[in-house]
């Protein structure tokens, strides 16, 4: 049951507000609309508190930090990557038909993800999640 709730809230953590994104593709030239979609996108984004934060810790709680740490970095790469690509697509007069190609890459990335871990993710216990002992490890122990 766990797993069914985590995947659906994933669903709407992601999968919407890509699509929000998308609509924004085509409802996007009032910019009262636009700010409306993008706060929907953003609200409904928020539910990812319930899903990214806590999966590391349903992973391996022995290494949750470790993990969270990886995580965090490959997300928050975005933080670089975003502003180098809209520069790179609004160079000529930054008009709605440029921004377009920001908001489908933004969708991309986060409904892609999003499926993947539909279809492939899990919020098991890994196996490495407990360490091995060595025999140094072990004797150390018994001391």
């Amino acid at each position: 049951m766990y797993g069914l709730l985590v995947h659906f809230i994933k669903a709407i953590a992601h999968i919407i507000p890509g699509l929000f994104l998308v609509g924004l593709i085509y409802i996007g030239f009032d910019p009262y609309v636009c700010v409306a979609i993008i706060t929907l996108s953003l609200g409904f984004n928020g539910a990812s508190t319930m899903t990214n934060l806590q999966n590391s810790q349903d992973l391996a709680p022995n290494f949750a930090g470790t993990l969270y740490g990886i995580i965090n970095f490959v997300g928050t790469s975005s933080g670089f990557i975003s502003p180098i690509l809209v520069a790179h697509f609004t160079v000529q007069q930054s008009t709605m038909e440029e921004w377009q190609y920001v908001f489908i890459i933004g969708a991309a990335a986060y409904i892609v993800p999003a499926l993947i871990f539909i279809v492939f993710g899990s919020g098991q216990v890994q196996k490495w999640n407990e360490p091995k002992q060595t025999q140094a490890n072990a004797e150390f122990q018994h001391t």
